[in-house]
């Protein structure tokens, strides 16, 4: 078990963790003979690629929750989680069984990006931004509070305060991360940048003329 000796963003927070080791090289799957594949499957493997954390710059995070072995759960399947690191709040991901607001299945909405819906935004607990922060994508980790011993914290936070949330042992894997910015340093205008899907086209040329659109989801009114 390691200790989190210095958070980043909730500075009361204390916890332990044991990194797991990564899975088993992955046999080759349908996508490299041209099928479809999961992104669950490619997230599996840990990369260099981490989240981050500063003024200006907050990772915007998918994150796979559930309880560590052992605990009570453990079989269940695991939750999945998106948030800006450092909020409190966030949403689940959609799966496949979902429906959005007009009741159509999601495999046959459009290819283009929806903001979540706000009826099913969520509490996420301190805990989970800091945890996200020490994992690579695709690594995971058990976590528990630490909440006595030297490395609890001496402020007069309280036992709570400490733990950032965390009840029992919980494992957290960091299955995606994207680059967003704070464009305003307080958390109310938060700029996230989606990665290009297929079929983006060419780069153009010089001198060449180039339409646009944005679409502009306010977080924290979900307008």
């Amino acid at each position: 078990w390691e200790v989190l000796s210095a958070p980043v963003i909730f500075k009361s927070v204390r916890l332990r963790l044991r990194r797991l080791p990564p899975p088993p090289a992955a046999v080759p799957s349908a996508a490299a003979a041209g099928g479809p594949s999961s992104s669950s499957s490619s997230s599996a493997v840990p990369s260099a690629r981490r989240p981050r954390h500063t003024p200006l710059h907050r990772s915007f995070c998918r994150v796979e929750l559930g309880p560590a072995d052992g605990e009570p759960g453990a079989a269940e399947p695991p939750s999945v989680l998106e948030l800006f690191l450092g909020e409190t709040f966030g949403h689940p991901c959609a799966r496949s069984s979902d429906s959005d607001a007009d009741g159509a299945p999601e495999g046959s909405r459009s290819k283009r990006w929806r903001p979540p819906l706000e009826s099913r935004r969520m509490d996420i607990a301190p805990w989970v931004s800091e945890a996200a922060l020490l994992l690579s994508v695709g690594e995971a980790a058990d976590f528990e509070p630490a909440t006595s011993g030297p490395e609890a914290a001496d402020d007069g936070s309280g036992a709570d305060a400490a733990s950032g949330g965390l009840v029992g042992r919980r494992r957290l894997r960091l299955l995606e991360c994207s680059r967003a910015a704070d464009l305003l340093g307080d958390g109310s205008l938060m700029l996230r940048e989606l990665d290009p899907g297929p079929g983006c086209g060419k780069k153009p040329r010089d001198l060449a003329r180039v339409k646009a659109s944005w679409h502009v989801w306010f977080f924290k009114t979900a307008e």
